[in-house]
C-alpha cells in the first residue's frame, strides 16, 4: 500500500513539476521503517560461490593425528604423507598445499604448560627511559629576546 501511495504521489509532483517534500519522504517512509533499517545496508559485492581447496577428508585427518603425536613441519611430513597415500590410492599434495592445509584446517597443537620466557632476549630487555622524557615545555623568566 505504501509503495503504491508512494508512486502515485511521485507521478503527480512530477506532471506539477514540483518534487515531493522531505518531510512527507521522511515521515511516510523512512520513520516508520526505523526499526528495519537492513534497507540502508549496501548489498556485499563479494562473489557468492567461492573457490575452495578441495582435499580429501583422511588426508586431513592424518595430518590432524600426526601433528597432534608429533609436531612436526611440511617439509617432514610430505614423505610420510607419500606414503600414507599410496596405500590409499590417492594423490599426494605438494609440501606448499600441506602447509595451506595446515594453515586453512588451523593444526596446530595445544601446548600444555607455562611457555618459556627468556629474561636475556632482546625484548625483555627492552625497556623505555622515562628520565630523558620532558614532562612539560620551558616557560620563559623574562618577556623578550
Amino acid at each position: 500500500m505504501q509503495y503504491l501511495i508512494w508512486y502515485n504521489t511521485r507521478k503527480a509532483h512530477r506532471s506539477l513539476n514540483k518534487q515531493p517534500p522531505l518531510k512527507y519522504f521522511l515521515n511516510n517512509f523512512i520513520l516508520p521503517q526505523k526499526s528495519n533499517m537492513l534497507w540502508t545496508l549496501t548489498k556485499s559485492t563479494s562473489p557468492k560461490q567461492k573457490r575452495e581447496m578441495i582435499v580429501d577428508y583422511r588426508i586431513i585427518e592424518w595430518l590432524r593425528d600426526e601433528r597432534e603425536k608429533h609436531y612436526i613441519g611440511k617439509e617432514k611430513l610430505k614423505p610420510l604423507l607419500d606414503e600414507y597415500c599410496l596405500t590409499l590410492g590417492i594423490k599426494s599434495p605438494s609440501e606448499s598445499l600441506i602447509g595451506k592445509i595446515i594453515k586453512r584446517k588451523s593444526i596446530f597443537p595445544k601446548i600444555n604448560g607455562r611457555i618459556y620466557h627468556n629474561p636475556a632476549s632482546k625484548y625483555a630487555q627492552k625497556k623505555l627511559n622515562y628520565k630523558t622524557r620532558v614532562k612539560s615545555s620551558p616557560k620563559p623568566n623574562n618577556f623578550g629576546y
